[in-house]
């Protein structure tokens, strides 16, 4: 019982980490695309 307790933070900091992991990438992804974009609109 007390290790289940134990347990649940852990699975729910992972989550969070996760997803912050995820939208940090979709940040970087989106904004290298913008600039690439940009690049190419220059040539």
């Amino acid at each position: 019982m007390g290790r289940k307790g134990r347990d649940k933070p852990n699975f729910c900091k992972s989550i969070y980490f996760i997803c912050v992991g995820k939208a940090s990438f979709s940040v970087s992804l989106l904004s290298s695309l913008r600039l690439f974009r940009l690049s190419q609109n220059a040539l």
